[in-house]
């Protein structure tokens, strides 16, 4: 787990999940993080797969209901839509 209060920005965030879809996931080509997930062949399964990493590295469970068609459409809007729940998490803790 990640122990920092500085915000994750969403283009590390990106990095981090792409590294994941290939070494864990066994994705073997390089991901475009604008191409749309279900081109690359993200499914249900590996999408639950992301949010347990995401759990994991960053101690953080993403709520489901951020989890729309428009939060997941592609690796950069699922990134910043995490930045955006760990960036309220930690603006939350100073206040």
């Amino acid at each position: 787990m990640l122990e920092s209060s500085s915000p994750v920005s969403a283009h590390h965030i990106a990095v981090e999940l792409c590294a994941f879809l290939q070494t864990q996931l066994k994705f073997p080509h390089l991901l475009d993080a604008q191409a749309r997930l279900e081109e690359l062949g993200v499914d249900s399964f590996s999408l639950m797969e992301l949010m347990l990493f995401v759990e994991q590295r960053y101690g953080r469970a993403i709520p489901l209901e951020l989890l729309t068609p428009e939060n997941v459409c592609t690796l950069e809007t699922l990134s910043s839509c995490i930045a955006s729940v760990l960036e309220n998490e930690n603006s939350t803790l100073v206040s």
